[in-house]
């Protein structure tokens, strides 16, 4: 599995609170669009299995390629990685991508976030769990900052902590949720949802906008609208798609 990308922080409000004087880069969605399809094709070049998680994330079966690359899979895996990894820097214009690379879509994101930044790590299965103890609960699938925060509150900070931690006293704590038993599946590096390839028919299409850009009024959130719009229903005539249903989501921000 493969996952890989350039992230943009959701800092800027402490960022200008600290220095006044920052400036921002202005929204460009379609810079961002075409850089991520370009990227994402270097992938699909390589692979039809191919998931994409986000404009900048994406995870891939290659696992032909890593055994015909080398007998061994972190060797092969090494040589498969640095192919891609030349391709989406060359076909993006200069956009580095990290590669983390393993046995499960899991333990290839706990890779990638080792090989960050710009580079490549492999983890075997034993070393994956070893890492994986290591790291903090808020990596696992499933848990944001409101779960995150009531794990801490019991002392489970690390996968390792969640493991040293009894069921009982995590469900107490998050109050019963239906994610306790992936939470503790996934941090023994064992993936709750197993991966299938198998493309799915697309029931939906959507474009959203959710970093680098602030409306300052009415008019700038009515232009980002009928932007975003106009690009999902671009979307869905490429594709073949007719929803029934349009959708528009408006993240208010309200300062305490």
């Amino acid at each position: 599995a493969r996952k890989y990308g350039v992230h943009a922080g959701m800092w800027l409000q402490e960022a200008r609170r600290k220095c006044p004087a920052l400036v921002t880069a202005p929204y460009d969605f379609e810079a961002y669009s075409s850089a991520a399809v370009r990227a994402h094709s270097c992938v699909l070049d390589m692979t039809p299995h191919v998931r994409a998680v986000s404009i900048d994330e994406c995870y891939a079966d290659v696992t032909h390629l890593v055994h015909a690359a080398s007998s061994s899979d972190e060797e092969g895996a090494k040589i498969v990685a640095e192919r891609l990894r030349s391709a989406i820097l060359e076909a993006t214009g200069g956009c580095p991508a990290s590669i983390g690379s393993a046995e499960s879509c899991l333990l290839a994101r706990v890779a990638t976030r080792l090989a960050k930044p710009d580079g490549h790590r492999h983890l075997s299965p034993e070393d994956a769990r070893s890492e994986l103890a290591r790291q903090p609960v808020n990596s696992l699938p499933g848990v944001g900052p409101k779960t995150s925060k009531k794990l801490e509150s019991i002392g489970v900070e690390t996968c390792d902590d969640l493991l040293r931690t009894s069921v009982t006293r995590v469900r107490e704590a998050l109050g019963g949720t239906k994610l306790i038993d992936d939470l503790y599946a996934s941090a023994r590096g064992i993936d709750p949802k197993q991966e299938t390839w198998e493309r799915k028919p697309r029931k939906s299409v959507g474009a959203q906008c959710s970093y680098g850009f602030r409306c300052d009024d009415a008019q700038q959130f009515g232009d980002l609208a009928a932007k975003l719009t106009r690009q999902a229903v671009d979307r869905a005539e490429k594709l073949n798609v007719f929803p029934k249903v349009v959708k528009l989501g408006l993240k208010v921000w309200v300062t305490k």
